[in-house]
């Protein structure tokens, strides 16, 4: 510091002036490696600055001029550069990382929404302003809802406002066939991997109490609607397992009441409020009343449990069994049935070997059994052979009806009826019959003749009196063979009506002025037509 600060003594600011002053090269590098700065300035004293010193230094200087040295640091250029070059890298890293940060800002990383719900890949898009495209299909594999496929795939990126697709699971098929083992030989947790294997979730398995069944094996399956076959069934289709439970255990801690004699209904009520099994049979008792209990399975004061079975019989009264009434007439057979407890029905009917009175049969086997309500019996009794009347004059009908009350009595009588016309017997008259007066045999056959009436021609009565003796006389000879006559009277002041040209001429009128009271104006059956008198009406208009 003292050598530099030897350079400006009055020697050397003389050389200044006359600008002359050379610094030694020596001292100078001496004084840069000293002085790391790019400029030294060293005032003497804190006055105004003076004008720069240039390299012209034939220059008037001022009275009060400050004397500066500036001295030029051979390395400032240098780092100059480094700087820029600094500055410039730096400004290159911080465009890198302003491009960087915007590239991230509009590019996202797809994450992995396979075996995940579908909303958590929409709530994704939404956030990360990327559209979902959504499509579903079938899977045994994933349940509903879930996301078994998404494109692009899984770590790929996309640019925001970019869509992706997700293939989302409908579950299982719901139409697909389900071969179905055989679940008698399957335990209750070898149906449900089953069940959870094939997606099953419409069957439904239900556990109960079973006495034979061992716990955890299948009582029975049934599908729900009748249709369905293990052939047929699909995964929609609802199907009920039943599984046993087992035997159900309860503490013995009921004691068994002593019901013999005692009426049927405080069996029943003891076992509805202690929960016994109750099963309540009825037989005869010789002892017993009816309605009373006349055994019970367990003995009375024995300790039970719940819902073990206790069976009772209930009298049904002495048991009634059919008499034999063979060989009994009517009136023993009455008596026998009162002194038996039994309704007896005494029947007649005709047989061919069995003589009148004699038993023929009974309605009940002897010594069966009768039920309750059911002690009812007919014996059948013989009314001989079968009587047939002679039934001439009598009317068909009449004929019918004694052939009826015959074949009740079961004469099983056939008949058979010929119709003949006779003058003489109206229609529907029977003639003769055979046999006659005599009995035949059950089943026997008698020949019915019948009148068919007889046969009339009609005579021309118009314009003649009906009350005059031949006319009258005729009309009643009709009657007696069987004719129907009407008569339909008219007044004899209507004036005459137009007659057409096809008129036949019995049937013309004459005029009203002619017309004298009790003539016959018209008739309804033509002059001389043949008609059965039984099956036809004459009717015949007259005039007041």
């Amino acid at each position: 510091m003292s050598d530099f600060l030897s350079n400006f003594g009055a020697e050397n600011y003389q050389k200044l002036q006359k600008g002359k002053l050379q610094a030694e090269p020596k001292m100078e590098q001496a004084k840069a490696k000293e002085e790391p700065k790019e400029r030294e300035r060293i005032t003497d004293q804190a006055k105004p600055a003076a004008p720069k010193v240039t390299d012209n230094l034939d220059l008037e200087l001022p009275e009060n001029a400050r004397e500066e040295l500036y001295i030029l640091d051979p390395e400032s250029k240098s780092r100059r550069k480094k700087r820029r070059i600094l500055f410039a890298l730096l400004a290159v890293i911080l465009c890198a990382a302003i491009g960087v940060l915007y590239y991230q800002s509009k590019i996202v990383q797809l994450p992995d929404f396979i075996g995940d719900y579908a909303d958590k890949a929409e709530v994704w898009a939404l956030q990360n302003n990327v559209f979902v495209k959504t499509e579903e299909a079938y899977s045994i594999e994933y349940d509903r809802g879930i996301v078994m496929a998404q494109e692009p795939g899984v770590a790929e990126k996309l640019r925001k406002g970019s869509a992706i697709t997700i293939t989302v699971s409908l579950g299982a098929d719901p139409d697909e066939h389900i071969p179905l083992p055989d679940f008698t030989t399957m335990t209750l947790p070898e149906i449900e991997d089953w069940k959870a294997a094939n997606k099953a979730d419409n069957v439904v398995i239900t556990r109960t109490y079973d006495e034979t069944v061992p716990a955890n094996h299948v009582i029975k399956a049934e599908f729900r609607d009748s249709s369905v076959t293990a052939e047929t069934y699909r995964r929609r289709d609802r199907l009920t397992i039943t599984v046993s439970r087992g035997p159900e255990e309860f503490e013995k801690d009921i004691e068994v009441p002593n019901f013999r004699e005692k009426p049927e209904q405080d069996a029943v009520q003891w076992a509805n409020s202690s929960g016994v099994e109750l099963t309540v049979e009825h037989d005869y008792s010789d002892t017993v009343p009816a309605g009373y209990i006349s055994y019970q399975s367990i003995p009375p004061k024995t300790m039970i449990a719940k819902n073990e079975p206790l069976t009772v019989i209930v009298s049904k009264g002495r048991a009634i069994y059919a008499p034999d009434f063979s060989g009994l007439s009517k009136d023993e057979a009455l008596g026998a049935a009162a002194a038996a407890g039994v309704n007896l029905f005494t029947i007649e009917r005709y047989h061919n070997t069995v003589e009148l009175g004699g038993f023929i049969e009974q309605s009940v086997a002897p010594g069966t059994l009768l039920k309750d309500g059911r002690n009812t019996i007919i014996v059948y009794y013989s009314a001989g052979l079968p009587y047939i009347p002679d039934m001439a004059g009598r009317q068909e009908n009449e004929a019918k009806q004694i052939f009826a009350a015959l074949n009740e009595k079961k004469a099983e009588i056939n008949y058979e009826i010929e119709y003949v016309y006779d003058k003489e017997a109206p229609k529907g008259t029977v003639l003769f019959n055979s046999p006659a007066n005599t009995t035949v045999p059950v089943g026997s056959t008698v020949k019915v003749t019948v009148s068919k009436g007889s046969k009339v021609i009609i005579g021309n009565y118009v314009n003649k009196n009906y009350q005059s003796q031949p006319i009258a006389a005729e009309l009643q000879k009709l009657r007696n063979e069987g004719l129907k006559i009407s008569y339909r009277y008219v007044d004899s002041s209507v004036v005459d009506e137009p007659v057409s040209e096809d008129t036949p001429m019995h049937e013309l009128p004459y005029p009203s002025y002619l017309w004298e009271s009790g003539t016959i104006i018209s008739q309804s059956i033509p002059p001389g037509t043949e008609i059965d008198a039984a099956d036809h009406i004459l009717v015949l208009e007259i005039a007041r």
